[in-house]
């Protein structure tokens, strides 16, 4: 007997016009590393699509957080690009007020040193503390109460003299150049507008800034998708892989079922039918096989798709072979 005995449930012939099951039927007439490489390919499509859902949720959040992140970006981005401290916007204002008074200034500073030391030498706060010295020094020896006295008019005149020397080093250090005040009050006028711009001090966004560092590369680490893509592309690649590999084994097992139904369905008493398989393959990252079982009952009839052309007594003539054992489509083939 050339074929065992197989039973269909009713209406299962109908099965036939679906392009999932023709498809699975080239793969079942191709062999084992059809079917296993159909079921590899479905599990990476799986996969791919897992991954897949995955990027689209990090870059969800990444959406949902954005503005955040662009705020802390900013604030860090200001701050680095100020570079500044408490400490130079106090000195910044300092010489910029020395700078605007730098006239009225001069003159109270230099009328200050005329009047403890004079330049001439004569007069002025030092020279009378020497003469209340001179005075007094002769009977200090003798009297514990003025030695006393004498000790602290020579640290006045000390004082007085350094004083002096100060003021002038004063005068001689006041910068009233135009150029460098407006540099001064342009370095003000940034931190101005770094603090306008993020509502507190420069004091309290240093640290605002080191704190957002610190969340900002946390949030990288959290919202990359590197690893994804790196899975992403490795499953895509293995998955191509594998379709061109099945594809090919598909495309030759093709020709050999057509030929092999056709003998069948002569001997079925449909010796003028012809079926023909036709695989395509869409083009997409992972190409995809399809299949369409092209009939023919008599050869002055036009060819035409299996489900628009056979009858359900045809259909079940071409299920006889179409889902044969495994041991009779190894014959046949």
């Amino acid at each position: 007997m050339r074929h065992a005995v197989r039973f269909s449930g009713q209406g299962e012939q109908y099965q036939l016009v679906s392009p999932r099951v023709q498809l699975g039927i080239v793969d079942a007439f191709a062999g084992p590393t059809a079917i296993a490489d159909a079921r590899s390919l479905r599990t990476l499509r799986d996969r791919l699509a897992d991954i897949e859902r995955r990027q689209a949720e990090v870059a969800r959040r990444r959406a949902d957080t954005q503005g955040h992140l662009d705020a802390l970006t900013a604030l860090v981005g200001d701050v680095d690009a100020l570079a500044g401290t408490p400490d130079e916007l106090t000195e910044l204002r300092r010489r910029r007020d020395r700078m605007r008074n730098a006239d009225a200034l001069r003159l109270a500073a230099g009328s200050s040193a005329e009047a403890l030391s004079p330049a001439g030498g004569d007069g002025g706060a030092r020279d009378q503390v020497g003469q209340a010295l001179g005075a007094l020094e002769p009977y200090a020896d003798g009297d514990a109460d003025l030695a006393g006295i004498v000790e602290q008019l020579v640290t006045a005149s000390e004082l007085v003299q350094d004083a002096g020397s100060a003021l002038r080093a004063y005068v001689d250090g006041i910068d009233a150049d135009p150029v460098r005040l407006e540099a001064v009050e342009d370095r003000i006028s940034a931190y101005v507008e770094v603090e306008r711009r993020h509502g507190a001090d420069v004091g309290t966004l240093i640290g605002r800034a080191d704190a957002a560092r610190a969340e900002l590369d946390a949030a990288r680490a959290d919202l990359s998708d590197t690893a994804l893509a790196e899975q992403h592309a490795a499953v895509l690649a293995e998955a191509r892989a594998v379709a061109d590999r099945l594809h090919t084994v598909r495309a030759n097992a093709v020709p050999k079922l057509s030929r092999a139904v056709d003998a069948e369905l002569a001997g079925l008493a449909m010796g003028e039918a012809a079926l023909r398989v036709e695989l395509t393959r869409d083009d997409q990252p992972v190409p995809a096989d399809g299949c369409v079982f092209w009939f023919r009952a008599n050869p002055g009839l036009p060819e035409s798709r299996l489900a628009d052309a056979a009858s359900g007594g045809e259909l079940s003539r071409c299920l006889l072979y179409t889902s044969p054992s495994p041991r009779d489509r190894t014959r046949s083939r």
